[in-house]
């Protein structure tokens, strides 16, 4: 799968979304910075007598990191926009967000909430970055 591929595929799990998921913030975070790595173990907690896992996400320096709330916070989805581009943000029905730069054809994403809707909008003008459009 294309870098291009990737991010086309990870703004239409943002439109199916129902609502904030760190599953896919994770995997958001990952597609967007070079040499991050994921890690994940689990273990057997004897006192609650449940299985728990650790998700352990990296940057490439190696330090560990907080991922961001890209589908839970606007401020947070607001990044994923690249460089020099503008938002547009509208509350109709579906909630959308489009994401351009100068007069270039606008990336639309859909969403159940704005910032899902604005994360579509910015992994699709990633995906026109990747394919040199």
């Amino acid at each position: 799968m294309t870098k291009a591929e990737q991010f086309e595929a990870l703004a239409l799990r943002c439109e199916q979304a129902t609502g904030a998921d760190r599953e896919l913030d994770a995997e958001i975070w990952l597609a967007c910075v070079p040499g991050a790595t994921r890690k994940q173990t689990s273990y057997f907690h004897k006192a609650s007598g449940r299985e728990c896992v650790i998700d352990e996400t990296r940057d490439a320096t190696g330090r560990l990191i907080i991922v961001p709330s890209y589908t839970a916070s606007l401020d947070a989805a607001l990044t994923l926009a690249p460089e020099g581009y503008v938002a547009n943000l509208g509350n109709d029905e579906p909630i959308w967000a489009q994401v351009w730069i100068d007069n270039d054809p606008a990336s639309r994403g859909d969403g159940a909430t704005m910032a899902l809707a604005l994360c579509a909008a910015a992994l699709r003008a990633r995906s026109q970055m990747e394919r040199g459009r």
